[in-house]
């Protein structure tokens, strides 16, 4: 892959490690990767527009020293703009969309509702890593120029399928800003959980589905 996606390690949950090794990630192990949800207000002109736009960098991006110092984590490192890597191998943010949903073992979906103008990306297998998940959080707040100005849209990271709702980041925008949260708005936490619990109800009915 060009970018840096988690690698699948062992310490998966019995039940869930049986459902998904004889479909998507047959002959891997995996470790207890949270899932993300961007849940975003925006118009199909400007999602295209997005997609279609070079990858920025994150570095004026407000906030990132503060949530790394917030999270714990083993043999943590003091934060530097050197964590903010940007995916400099990548043209455009397509390109980074493509390649998580390419990336099978991740489970990512890209979904826009033309009814609601909104962009639904996930990643149900994303990561357990801190310094993994900037790129992909700091890719997903350069939409805020984009998208509608919504105060209801947000990005979630929490371990959703070994049923620990700790969140990791959660990111809000106003104003066509983004910005990390202090406190989670629990109908979020839910709209994400319902979202992610059709994901896993879909892998559920194609594992069962699977010829012995």
């Amino acid at each position: 892959m060009k970018h840096k996606l988690p690698a699948i390690e062992s310490k998966a949950n019995t039940h869930y490690k049986s459902i998904l090794s004889t479909t998507l990630i047959k002959n891997t192990s995996m470790s207890e990767l949270s899932s993300l949800l961007a849940k975003i207000s925006i118009t199909q002109e400007n999602l295209n527009k997005f997609l279609a736009a070079p990858v920025a960098t994150f570095e004026r991006q407000p906030g990132w020293k503060e949530w790394w110092d917030s999270r714990e984590m083993y043999g943590k490192s003091e934060f530097t703009t050197d964590l903010l890597d940007a995916y400099n191998e990548e043209s455009t943010n397509q390109g980074i969309v493509t390649d998580w949903i390419e990336y099978k073992p991740s489970i990512s979906h890209s979904e826009y509702n033309p009814h609601t103008q909104t962009w639904y990306f996930s990643i149900f297998q994303f990561s357990e890593n801190y310094q993994e998940m900037i790129p992909v959080l700091g890719f997903l707040r350069n939409i805020e120029t984009y998208k509608n100005l919504d105060d209801s849209d947000f990005v979630i990271v929490y371990p959703f399928v070994w049923g620990d709702d700790t969140v990791q980041a959660y990111i809000r925008f106003k104003d066509n800003e983004s910005y990390f949260a202090d406190k989670t708005d629990q109908q979020h936490q839910r709209l994400a959980s319902l979202y992610l619990d059709k994901i896993w109800k879909d892998l559920e009915t194609k594992y069962n589905n699977e010829p012995d």
